[in-house]
């Protein structure tokens, strides 16, 4: 039963919701503003609003909703254009900035599994940060936009399936053994999600539903709901089903043929997005922000942050122009969706302090402006390349 917090928790979500236009037009970062807000009101603040299990369910079926709608916008058309070059700049980015993240985690703490956690956080890329700014700058149907948008989607997927293989093996406590028999049963378990959602689509797309908007609607949740609890039962985490089953629907071509029910998912991700970061900061206790070691920690993660998304766009080789690779390398920069996720779950399992998620919390913020500042200076001046001439062999 719900009780006051609770209302409180959802009325403040839907006041954030309506707030959400204002801050956008002023080109502020809407999810770690409200993170913010939320360690303001929760404990590590004024201790107004506490962090109860009504609101614990309200993130957890935020955390579905955000990544099942994420990968219901997978453009798998643009994916495959781009695959061979954005699946390089992917994975060194994910390399190097967990490699950097974990350096800079241990260089202040010997603690692994928190490492390791900082690092699979840097390992990922906002899709909800970087695209919209290659948007504005007219750049996402550019070679290097479709470049950007596969690097970002291989990004949520592996950074995803790290978490997944991570919360695995400390589970496992180094019987390498019960590490290796749990990620066999991990991938055949994304396979059976990835059949059982082919199988929702194929089922979808028969003359009986149509125009049945609220069935589909239902149908389509329950599927991520079930994915999330199948992928839950194994040990990985919600988000990892969730992501699947709203990937396989794009593939499936769902999202096309029920535009309505997309739209609902939309709406759904704007309330969804903000209860989960608000959520996120009423978790954080009492931290004192004076100390200055918090502050150098935070620091230390977002430089080691920005630097592996940087240097991602110069260790490849591609055809592209410098002051291309400069905007890729930047669009990559920001965290967010994903990124604050894996720290969120971190947290949750008891693999990150409040510390460690503090520090993320300031590297997400700063990533956040430093993209929404440079991406439009370094993509000033416009260039034409076709989309459908990639040459990046």
């Amino acid at each position: 039963m719900l009780n006051l917090s609770d209302l409180l928790f959802v009325g403040l979500v839907l006041s954030i919701v309506a707030l959400s236009p204002f801050v956008e037009k002023a080109k502020l970062p809407t999810s770690a503003l409200v993170i913010i807000v939320g360690v303001l009101i929760g404990p590590a603040g004024f201790s107004l609003l506490a962090f109860t299990e009504g609101i614990r369910l309200f993130s957890e079926l935020a955390i579905v909703l955000i990544l099942f709608y994420a990968g219901l916008e997978v453009q798998w058309h643009r994916f495959v254009i781009a695959l061979r070059p954005g699946f390089y700049v992917a994975l060194a980015g994910i390399v190097l900035s967990a490699l950097l993240g974990m350096a800079v985690s241990l260089s202040f703490d010997s603690n692994m599994e928190q490492a390791l956690y900082i690092g699979a956080a840097l390992a990922a890329t906002s899709i909800g940060l970087s695209v919209p700014l290659l948007k504005q700058a007219n750049l996402l149907q550019t070679r290097m936009g479709q470049i950007l948008l596969a690097a970002a989607i291989i990004d949520d997927v592996l950074a995803m399936y790290f978490l997944s293989a991570l919360h695995t093996s400390l589970s496992a406590q180094g019987d390498l053994g019960r590490l290796v028999v749990g990620l066999i049963i991990g991938a055949l378990v994304l396979i059976l999600v990835a059949l059982l959602n082919a199988a929702l689509a194929s089922l979808l797309k028969k003359t009986l539903f149509d125009g049945r908007v609220v069935l589909v609607t239902g149908l389509l949740f329950i599927g991520a709901l079930v994915s999330g609890a199948v992928t839950w039962a194994v040990d990985m985490s919600l988000a990892v089903g969730a992501f699947l089953s709203g990937a396989v629907m794009a593939w499936s071509g769902i999202g096309q043929k029920y535009r309505v029910p997309t739209h609902i998912f939309e709406r759904l991700f704007s309330v969804a997005t903000p209860a989960f970061f608000f959520a996120i900061g009423l978790q954080i206790t009492a931290i004192s922000f004076a100390s200055n070691t918090l502050w150098v920690f935070a620091i230390a993660i977002t430089v080691a942050a920005i630097a592996g998304k940087l240097l991602s766009a110069w260790v490849v080789p591609l055809a592209l122009s410098a002051r291309d690779r400069w905007v890729l390398g930047t669009a990559l920069i920001p965290r967010g969706e994903v990124g604050l996720i894996i720290a969120g779950l971190g947290l949750k399992q008891a693999h990150l302090n409040h510390h460690a998620m503090m520090a993320l919390v300031v590297m997400t913020v700063i990533t956040a402006i430093v993209a929404a500042v440079f991406v439009p200076v370094c993509a000033r001046t416009k260039w034409r390349v076709p989309v459908s001439t990639p040459n990046d062999e």
